[in-house]
Formats: structure tokens, C-alpha cells, sequence
């Protein structure tokens, strides 16, 4: 190990388990970022944190392995062919999850939509572009802020969804907890659970996402048809 790896070890080995301290290492050694500097934001199936790669920021996201849902998980990657035989212990089931959600974001970028730059993914660990000031401070959650314009905020949600559902995939998640804001333009994060249009829960989470920005669009007081934009997309 070169003092390189030694000293990023040393400082960050009580912070993570063994697997994504070797993960972690190995990343900074490849020298995809120098240091991380601080959580983002944390959760109960993985930690966000700012890393810095000389002047530069990046996201890197940490997937826990011992206290993820892996049962949920297992319903989103069973069934999406884009995926195949996915390994059952708790590590090989975080570590498909993580895949999936580069696979996704790669795939949501392809549609048009905003979403973190994908960079690269390692085992439990996922490298995306920040999403934040030059100063290195984080854009808001959507959850935080008021829109000054919440018309059009609506109508961009609505055309990702839209975006998504034709290049072949649905988010499932989408709600003001995971849109970050970058002054008046949303970007979508947390889209690990999004899924290939060919599964079988596909619709389900399509009604859900379009229910989610009715919900917003009520909030705002933005009228909102949500039969005629779910008829639009299911002919």
C-alpha cells in the first residue's frame, strides 16, 4: 500500500466498513477524487458525500450493506432484463442495485432528462457529478425551496416523466425529496429504483410518478389532468 493509500485509509477507516474502505482506496488511488470532504446527505440504504479532486467536486454515493432493504431491492431488479442473474447475498444484491442505478442514470442522460453525471461505479460505491455551487456548497431539495415559477416547474417534472416513459423507463420515485434544484431547473436524483418500461410493475410505478407531480402540481396550485397525461403515455 503507498502512503498515498496509507493516509486515506488512516483517516476514513472508522467512518466505513472494511469492503467499502478497499472500494474507496482503490478509487482514490485510480485518483478519482483526492479526498471526501463531507456528508450530503445520509439514509438508511446509503450516505451521500462531496468529495474533491483538486478544485474540482463530485458526489460519491455509499450503498450500506448491512442495513438496505434488500427485499425491496430484489422486487426492482428482478424482471428487468436489462439486468441478469443477480448474485442473493446482501453484497451482491447492494452491489447490482449500484450498477443499476449507473445503468439508469447513463439511460436517463440518453432521454434528455437532468439527472447527476454518471461516472463510475465500484462494487457498493458510485461516483456521479456534484450538484452544487462553486463554492462547493449543494443545490436545495425541491422540498426547501419555492419555485418562482411553479407552472413551468411542473411542466419540465411532467416532460421528464414523459422523456423517461419513451426512451423505455419510469422512475418510480419521483417526489419533491428527490429533485434537487439548480436555481429554476430541476434535476432528478435517488433514481436507483427506476425500472426498464417492459416490467411487469412497470405502470404501477408510472401511475405512481404521475400521481406524485398531481400532488405537486396541487401544492402550487398548477391545474393538473392526470387521466389525460397517463392516457397520453398509455395508448
Amino acid at each position: 500500500m503507498s502512503l498515498r493509500e496509507r493516509e486515506f485509509f488512516k483517516i476514513y477507516q472508522g467512518i466505513f466498513d472494511g469492503g467499502t474502505m478497499r472500494t474507496l482506496t482503490e478509487l482514490a488511488r485510480k485518483r478519482f477524487f483526492d479526498s471526501i470532504d463531507f456528508p450530503i446527505s445520509t439514509g438508511k440504504e446509503a450516505d451521500v458525500y462531496r468529495a474533491s479532486k483538486g478544485p474540482e467536486f463530485l458526489a460519491v454515493k455509499v450503498y450500506r450493506v448491512e442495513t438496505s432493504n434488500f427485499k425491496a431491492m430484489q422486487n426492482y431488479l428482478i424482471g428487468d432484463k436489462r439486468f441478469g442473474r443477480v448474485k442473493s447475498s446482501k453484497r451482491g444484491i447492494v452491489e447490482a442495485w449500484c450498477q443499476k442505478e449507473f445503468r439508469n442514470l447513463s439511460d436517463a442522460m440518453d432521454a434528455g432528462v437532468n439527472v447527476p453525471y454518471p461516472i463510475k461505479a465500484e462494487k457498493n460505491v458510485l461516483l456521479m457529478g456534484f450538484l452544487g455551487e462553486r463554492d462547493g456548497s449543494p443545490f436545495p431539495m425541491l422540498k426547501s425551496v419555492r419555485p418562482k415559477n411553479p407552472a413551468k416547474l411542473i411542466k419540465t417534472v411532467l416532460s421528464f416523466v414523459k422523456k423517461l416513459w419513451k426512451h423505455g423507463l419510469v422512475h418510480g420515485d419521483l417526489n419533491e425529496f428527490n429533485i434537487m434544484m439548480d436555481g429554476e431547473k430541476p434535476i432528478l436524483i435517488d433514481i436507483g429504483q427506476a425500472m426498464s418500461t417492459s416490467h411487469p410493475m412497470a405502470l404501477e410505478l408510472l401511475e405512481r410518478d404521475l400521481l406524485n407531480v398531481s400532488k405537486l402540481a396541487r401544492r402550487y396550485n398548477v391545474p393538473f389532468d392526470y387521466e389525460k397525461e397517463l392516457r397520453s403515455l398509455v395508448k
